[in-house]
């Protein structure tokens, strides 16, 4: 019975010893992908948040304005005209009439309406009126902001906004991250991606909801969910 023990003993060791030797069990080294991160979906985020920083320069870009000239805004053609003769310079340089030369000037670089052309003025401001600053002040303090000037993220991608005095080109429907941001279905995700729920008939206002009033039991006791509700007799009024 000892020899067997002896012999258990011995064949253990001799195992144990070999494990040892070898290093131990062999086990997997391989890189473990974690499969709930979808690539396509991954890069569709970005894309995203690309789209919402553009949108915000754009939207910037779109807001501040192109100074006008201070030439017109300061009516030097009417100053000029009132001194009554035109001012030359040495006939050698090419400039023989100073009038003539800013109005080409304006012609060439101002030939806008006020405000940069974005404040509807028809046309370039007569050098020569006096109430163009005047004019300006008061269309810029009046101006109202619309809720156009703020698009979605699809509409940002299709338009081009900054029209003002000059359109930019090469944005718009060739934006390549509102492709990839929408092109989700590639990875299995499938359909768009959903708009933001806000559920604010829920929680919004009561003319939010539609005019209704919606009623929340929370272990037995009752809440108005919607501002400008108030609970009456076993109801939202």
């Amino acid at each position: 019975m000892r020899l067997v023990n002896g012999i258990k003993k011995s064949v253990l060791a001799s195992f144990l010893g070999a494990l040892m030797v070898m290093g131990g069990p062999a086990y997997s080294t391989g890189v473990v992908t974690d499969l709930a991160c979808d690539p396509v979906y991954m890069q569709s985020l970005k894309a995203r948040a690309a789209m919402e920083a553009q949108r915000e320069v754009m939207t910037n870009q779109r807001m501040i304005w192109k100074p006008d000239s201070v030439l017109a805004l300061g009516c030097y053609k009417a100053w000029l005209d009132v001194m009554g003769q035109s001012f030359t310079a040495d006939n050698q340089s090419g400039l023989t009439d100073t009038k003539q030369k800013a109005v080409d000037y304006l012609t060439a670089s101002f030939n806008h309406g006020l405000g940069g052309g974005s404040l509807g003025f028809a046309a370039a401001p007569n050098p020569s009126d006096c109430s163009n600053m005047d004019q300006l002040w008061m269309a810029a303090k009046c101006k109202n902001l619309e809720v156009t000037d703020f698009l979605s993220l699809s509409q940002q991608g299709a338009l081009e906004t900054r029209l003002f005095p000059r359109a930019c080109s090469g944005t718009g429907t060739v934006w390549a991250a509102l492709r990839i941001m929408n092109n989700i279905t590639a990875g299995g995700i499938g359909g768009t991606r959903d708009p933001m729920n806000l559920f604010t008939s829920i929680v919004g206002t009561k003319s939010d909801a539609g005019g209704t009033c919606n009623k929340l039991v929370v272990a037995g006791s009752t809440v108005c969910t919607n501002a400008g509700c108030n609970y009456d007799n076993g109801a939202c009024k």
